[in-house]
This record gives structure tokens, C-alpha cells and sequence, in this order.
């Protein structure tokens, strides 16, 4: 039987680190965009996982699954990404208003 992705160390340790940055970000919106994303993931690598099972009962997997590792690569860069940008833009230092002078 073939291991499962979705049971992988290094994926579950992802997907930790994803839940713990997407639920300290306060925006609900980039909140829930994010949440959207990494539900994306997941649900492309049980995909991933069930063309690997069918791959041992029938001896054929689906052709589509070279575009869905591509897919599972792009939504984590994504990820990635826009979660290193909430983590930059909350460390941030924002100068201080200028005065009014009138």
C-alpha cells in the first residue's frame, strides 16, 4: 500500500504551521481568503492520495494528477507568500503622523 500524503511528517507539520499563522491574522477577510486557500491544499492532496489508491486497484491513475501537483506547489507559494506578508506587516515599524501645521 502506498503512503499517504495527507499522513506525511512534513505535510502535517505545513499544515500546523499554516492553521497557527492564518488564525493569529485579525483581518477576517485575508483571514478567510488564506482559510480558503489552505482548504484548496488539502483537499488537492487527498485528491493526490485516492489517484495514488486507485493506482493500486486498477493499476491506472488518473491523468490529471501531474496538473494537480502543480496546483498543490502554486497553493503553497501561494500560502507562503501572503502569510510572510502578514508576518512582515506585523512586525513593521510605521513612522509616526507628521503634525498638522496650518
Amino acid at each position: 500500500m502506498i503512503p499517504k500524503l495527507a499522513n506525511n511528517p512534513r505535510f502535517l507539520e505545513d499544515c500546523k504551521r499554516y492553521q497557527e499563522k492564518i488564525d493569529a491574522i485579525t483581518d477576517e477577510g485575508s483571514k478567510a481568503a488564506l482559510t480558503k486557500v489552505f482548504k484548496q491544499l488539502i483537499e488537492q492532496v487527498g485528491y493526490i492520495d485516492r489517484s495514488h489508491d486507485q493506482l493500486v486497484l486498477t493499476g491506472r491513475m488518473g491523468d490529471d494528477v501531474t496538473d494537480i501537483r502543480s496546483n498543490i506547489v502554486s497553493l503553497k507559494k501561494t500560502l507562503d507568500t501572503k502569510l510572510d506578508q502578514f508576518e512582515r506587516n506585523k512586525f513593521a515599524v510605521k513612522p509616526a503622523p507628521l503634525p498638522n501645521v496650518e
